[in-house]
């Protein structure tokens, strides 16, 4: 048993380190706990809460149904009704929701590597990056983060039911599917997980390759990926049909190919490592895949050959879409590449310093490595943090408007005679019935009329605006003669 001062070094050791990697994104950026709605956010708020409850709650059940990423409009439609159109209270449900997968990230880290040092610096690794600046400015980024949770969840909760060779119990195969859904449910990246969970078989539990015993893996261990991948096909043959969302929106067509695959993993390898101009390429792409899988073949260590399959598989089938700004598309494939960098770290660590890490106590090594990695992140990401994009537009507007008019009774009629918004911008209609609470308000916009109407029109409008020397105020009709 250890002794009580060791234990006690041990935990304050254990908590700081706790410390330090959740409070990294509060130290770079905390404000976005005070972050607005962005006009993703509203409209997909609006889009669930104009839909029935009942439609939300039967989509997420129905995971194959073409209906939006349902768990995010549970998220979000739950939120409104419990806070309002108050921004504050979603921000800290994301930010518990980020700390939450921190621990999901540690948990199956550990799992995977049996130690907790490379759990813990897989954490301090995957706890900040200024690429996911939309995860902690952006509510719309719920999708991702709930779907981070139930993946890693489902995952972990696989590599500890399969902990030493055991037999899948069905309690445990029950659950994973039940998480399962849940992913597909809050964003179509969960699709890898089958994948996934037989890459975890074919390295953890390597079936031996004769006839019979790899026919019996295939109906035995690796079941579960099988049933998983079954789910996958009625989950993408809804949301690939005519009725998704997605159905004809450019952005998100496949482009299937290498090339293509290449080119965009280059794109955000250079984000990733904060490359202001590019400097990887395909090419590159390819000779640091090169270099990771003769690491991980020499080091024999199973993390390593894990999380390097993992990070090329889990960007599927997103990296075949138009690339995005930042690198919120590797927030799953996080998983991997934090592990993998901890796992090098410590493998490297201990091979050099061989008789360093013998003599010395383990605690402080563990400590000394940790204490050198918080401070080479910090480093790195407070060179390379930006001002966070946020526009303050739809917070004003909103401001200006509930200023204007404190109230407003149901079945109002707005009028917008000028609006600092796009034609095809929806953001007035949105903040109008979200921040009001009610549907049944009629909003106007002259921008989107055929013709300016005329003075009796505009007075049939219990309120009419327009926006001024960047504001907006309440506008009266011209007396007639």
């Amino acid at each position: 048993m250890m002794p009580q001062p060791a234990r006690l070094l041990t935990g304050l050791a254990l908590l700081s380190a706790v410390a330090v990697i959740c409070g990294m994104p509060f130290w770079f950026a905390g404000a976005g706990l005070q972050a607005y709605f962005t006009s993703d956010d509203t409209m997909n708020l609006y889009g669930y809460w104009a839909k029935p409850w009942r439609d939300l709650l039967i989509a997420n059940v129905a995971c194959w149904s073409p209906f939006y990423r349902p768990l995010g409009g549970l998220f979000y439609r739950s939120m409104f009704a419990l806070f309002g159109f108050h921004p504050f209270p979603f921000r800290v449900a994301c930010f518990a929701l980020f700390l939450i997968n921190l621990a999901l990230l540690y948990a199956t880290a550990r799992k995977l590597t049996g130690s907790r040092e490379v759990g813990l610096l897989t954490a301090l690794i995957g706890s900040y990056h200024a690429g996911f600046e939309d995860f902690y400015y952006n509510t719309g980024m719920i999708y991702d983060l709930l779907c981070f949770s139930f993946y890693a969840g489902a995952l972990l909760l696989y590599a500890h039911a399969r902990r030493e060779g055991r037999r899948l119990r069905w309690p445990h195969a029950v659950g994973i599917v039940v998480l399962y859904a849940c992913a597909l449910n809050s964003k179509e990246m969960a699709v890898t997980l089958p994948a996934a969970v037989l890459l975890y078989e074919l390295i953890y539990h390597r079936p031996r390759f004769t006839k019979g015993d790899l026919w019996r893996w295939l109906v035995g261990e690796a079941r579960l990926a099988w049933l998983l991948a079954a789910m996958t096909v009625p989950f993408l043959s809804g949301k690939l049909s005519q009725a998704s969302a997605f159905w004809g929106v450019s952005d998100y067509k496949l482009h299937v190919s290498l090339a293509r695959y290449l080119g965009t993993y280059a794109h955000y390898l250079n984000n990733a490592f904060y490359q202001r101009s590019p400097w990887f390429t395909p090419a590159r792409v390819l000779l640091l895949w090169g270099a990771m899988l003769l690491i991980a073949a020499l080091s024999r260590r199973k993390a390593l050959r894990f999380s390097f399959f993992f990070v090329l598989l889990s960007v599927l089938p997103v990296i075949f879409i138009t690339p995005r700004g930042g690198i919120s598309v590797l927030y799953v494939p996080c998983l991997g590449w934090s592990l993998y960098a901890a796992t090098l770290l410590v493998w490297v660590r201990d091979g050099a310093g061989a008789a360093l890490v013998r003599r010395a106590p383990r605690l402080a090594v563990s400590a000394i490595t940790f204490a050198a990695a918080a401070v080479g992140l910090f480093c790195v990401h407070r060179s390379n943090t930006f001002p966070a994009l946020v526009d303050p537009m739809l917070r004003h507007t909103a401001e200006e408007i509930h200023r204007l008019a404190p109230e407003l009774p149901a079945k109002s009629r707005v009028l917008f005679l000028d609006d600092p918004f796009d034609k095809d911008d929806w953001s007035p209609l949105f903040l109008i019935r979200l921040g009001y609470g009610d549907k049944t308000i009629e909003v106007a916009r002259v921008k989107r009329m055929s013709r300016r109407p005329n003075p009796d029109e505009i007075r049939s409008y219990n309120l009419v605006l327009t926006y001024q020397n960047n504001r907006l105020v309440r506008a009266e009709p011209a007396t007639p003669p």
